[in-house]
């Protein structure tokens, strides 16, 4: 039986009729819809219209573009009539209704009655849908249609399920030939895999009969129930380790489940820290838990393996939870129990030297800790259970991040980046796992060594920077990607565009933020100015300018980001620790430097880097100098280094502290040793002593005012002298290591002629003697 047509005009201004051939029809984007509108302005279930004694109802369904009689919106989840010639709007497509009578009948000039073949329903389809849920997995089940020829002429009639996976469907036939007036039932059978895609729940579905003499279309729509099963993952790595493990937990099911995680071992002596321990996963989700065991200290015995269970039990379900196993290695401290009697002295000799260091003094002045440079900021002499809460870290994109700063010429707001966020915790930092990387910085993951790259991607952000010239989202992973372009391998490390032996070279952002600018001119153009004194009050001037600021404290790196409105205190973006969020509270009096961005249109810059026991000195044309040959301690270095060019800096940077405590504190001359010039062609001289007796290396990165740039290394296992031509565009330096030349001793510092020399000027050096370097191919 017919109900009337729509008349269906489109977007793009094609149209077609579609034949009523129930009293309900969905409406909407998604094929499980009795009409489908495949148009962007439509909802995937948009509307829902009823044919009730040849009058038309329209409700909308929540859609939210609306749904429209007249130009006029209707009320959401409200029928609402459509009058004979009124125009329905779906979105942006226009629909007309024409009721049974209207479409098979319209009054001649005579007053008799003629069959209008363009409203004319030729095909009606009927379906009977499996009342019983469907098993995934299980024995198909069948599903009966049945088709009428309501038209005047043999018609062949094809047939199409939609709602359902095409894999999922076996159709008997394709199609059937009917005479006038003849109906047929059709089977087709439905099987559910037992996947995650084949979801829990009602499935709506529909069959679509189409007249291949006429090309009308019916359409009747109908629905499915799914049934739910389990399937839970549960895989531990790796299968033996001493205290760290990851649990990957896949939901291999088809409906949400909610689990929480526990450990389990046979003499229950171990504790179990998971990074979370409820967690949701929908069908078809895995997630990486990191897991830490601890267990009592054992002094004597052999080395062995002890199993141990992380159960995932569902929440709200019943049933044998899933599991997987690992082992924990427990070594205990002195082997085995059989000690000889030289092992016993050896072991007291040891506690005595111990007792002798490390027992407090009658003076009350205890020993001075690895930890205590770090005093104030990293929580590594501390329990594990302040360590980790401190240290809990939200996604980059929760709202749950410190402050609003009103930036002026930085975008307000963040996001506000975190070098331990799951997203990237455990990517390499750098080139940190290859064995050449050296034992000085951190450890090997950016939740370990990533607080200065990730404070430079909060100031990048802040300025608008979200995206990278691959169109990657900004964040602290693509940012550590990128810095880790045009790589290069010395004798004393890796440097590439972003790193240097390690460590982060500021003015890459001089680079990146040229590269999106020639993608795009609505991204602005950051260089780096230089290296501040932290005070508060440069702080300030610089956040009131709009201009955020990255901060060294020891062992670590932070972003200042704005003024709080309220109190006028200083917020902060710490990388690390999330629950840090104002300067005063979070670092009173422990700031050491500051690092000074802005925008700008000439990026031109000069950067020369050494690992901290290299010294070098450079002197322009005019014969003004940067930088020392002081072979003392980096301290000693850096304050005496000579700042004789206008605009240039040195600096020494200490390597930081891994926050997570799982590497040692680095050593105290670890770290590098930088000297910034202006940009421009130019020509300087080079000298260079290393102080330790190891090749010394010196990176030298270029920028142009537009942002070309250049690398080039000098490695060197004696003292040197080289000649750095800068490329007249930036883009480069073209390095000759002179043949025979030393480096020119310092003069010796008295106090006669202390107050004579430039303030700052370095005190006396070993005159090294040089020979003939080879510099590294450039």
């Amino acid at each position: 039986m017919s109900f009337g047509a729509l008349l269906v005009t489109g977007a793009d201004g094609t149209q077609r009729e579609i034949a009523l051939d129930s009293t309900t029809a969905l409406v909407g984007r998604s094929a499980a819809n009795s009409i489908v509108l495949d148009e962007i302005s439509i909802a995937r279930r948009h509307a829902r219209i009823t044919v009730d004694s040849g009058r038309l109802f329209v409700e909308d369904l929540g859609s939210a573009t609306g749904t429209f009689i007249n130009e006029e919106r209707v009320e959401p989840h409200v029928p609402s009539l459509v009058k004979p010639g009124d125009a329905l709007r779906f979105g942006e497509v226009v629909a007309y209704f024409t009721d049974a009578i209207a479409a098979v009948e319209e009054p001649s000039s005579e007053g008799g009655a003629i069959v209008s073949p363009e409203f004319a329903s030729t095909v009606r389809v009927l379906l009977t849908a499996p009342a019983a849920a469907i098993v995934p997995g299980g024995e198909p089940v069948t599903a009966m249609m049945a088709v009428t020829n309501t038209g005047n002429v043999v018609d062949e009639i094809t047939f199409e399920i939609r709602g359902l996976a095409a894999s999922w469907v076996h159709m008997s036939q394709a199609s059937v030939v009917l005479l006038p007036g003849d109906t047929r039932e059709v089977g087709f059978a439905i099987r559910i895999p037992r996947e995650p895609e084949a979801s829990a729940g009602v499935h709506e579905i529909s069959v679509v009969a189409t007249s291949q003499q006429t090309g009308r279309e019916a359409l009747a729509a109908g629905s499915i129930q799914v049934s739910d099963f389990e399937d839970t993952g549960v895989e531990i790595g790796p299968r033996r380790a001493r205290k760290n493990f990851k649990v990957l937990l896949a939901n291999r099911g088809n409906s949400p489940v909610a689990y929480q995680l526990a450990g389990s071992d046979e003499e229950e002596a171990f504790r179990y820290r998971f990074d979370e321990t409820d967690i949701s996963l929908v069908p078809g989700e895995t997630r990486e838990i990191k897991l830490r065991i601890k267990r009592p200290r054992r002094w004597v015995g052999h080395t062995h393996t002890a199993p141990f269970k992380v159960i995932a039990t569902p929440q709200h379900r019943s049933g044998e939870a899933p599991q997987g196993e690992a082992q924990l290695q427990i070594r205990p401290v002195f082997g085995s129990a059989n000690f000889s009697p030289a092992t016993i002295m050896l072991v007291l000799l040891v506690v005595g030297i111990g007792a002798y260091f490390f027992w407090p003094r009658d003076d009350g002045i205890g020993p001075r800790s690895a930890e205590a440079a770090f005093d104030g900021v990293h929580l590594c002499d501390k329990s594990s259970e302040e360590q980790e809460a401190a240290a809990t870290a939200t996604e980059a994109s929760d709202a749950n991040q410190p402050g609003e700063p009103g930036f002026q010429g930085a975008v307000s707001g963040g996001p506000f980046y975190a070098q331990n966020d799951p997203q990237w915790a455990d990517v390499e930092y750098a080139r940190a796992k290859d064995p050449t990387f050296g034992p000085d910085w951190c450890g090997s993951t950016i939740a370990q060594c990533g607080c200065a790259m990730t404070s430079v991607a909060t100031v990048l952000a802040l300025y608008s920077l979200v995206e990278m010239p691959d169109g990657a989202d900004l964040s602290p992973e693509t940012l550590n990607a990128w810095f880790n372009g045009n790589a290069r391998l010395t004798e004393r490390g890796w440097v590439s565009q972003g790193y240097i032996y390690g460590d982060v070279i500021w003015t890459a952002a001089n680079q990146l933020s040229a590269e999106m600018h020639a993608i795009d001119p609505k991204f602005p153009t950051i260089r780096f100015v230089r290296t501040g004194s932290g005070s508060e009050a440069e702080i300030r001037s610089e956040l009131e300018a709009g201009r955020p600021i990255i901060l060294e404290v020891p062992g670590h790196w932070i972003a200042a980001v704005g003024i709080e409105e309220e109190t006028g205190r200083i917020l902060i973006n710490d990388p690390f620790y999330r629950d840090r969020t104002h300067l005063d509270t979070a670092y009173p009096d422990l700031v050491k430097s500051s690092v000074l961005f802005e925008p700008s249109d000439d990026l031109s810059a000069v950067v020369f880097t050494a690992p901290s026991d290299v010294r070098m000195r450079i002197t322009d044309k005019q014969g003004r100098v940067v930088g020392t040959l002081n072979t003392g301690a980096a301290e000693d270095a850096e304050s005496g280094a000579v700042i004789g060019i206008p605009g240039a800096s040195y600096s020494s940077r200490q390597a930081w502290r891994d926050p997570t405590c799982i590497m040692s504190p680095p050593p105290e001359d670890a770290g590098t040793n930088q000297i910034i010039l202006p940009g421009g062609a130019d020509d300087y001289t080079l000298e260079i002593i290393d102080t330790a007796g190891k090749p010394a290396s010196v990176a030298v990165h270029t920028y142009g005012q537009n942002g070309e740039t250049g690398i080039s290394t000098i490695e060197t296992d004696k003292p040197a002298v080289a000649e750095v031509a800068i490329a007249e565009d930036g883009s480069g330096a073209k390095v000759t290591v002179q043949e025979g030349r030393r480096p020119t001793p310092e003069p010796e510092v008295t106090a006669q002629n202390q107050e004579e020399e430039t303030p700052g000027s370095a005190a006396a050096s070993v005159s090294p003697t040089a020979s003939a370097p080879t510099p590294t191919p450039t």
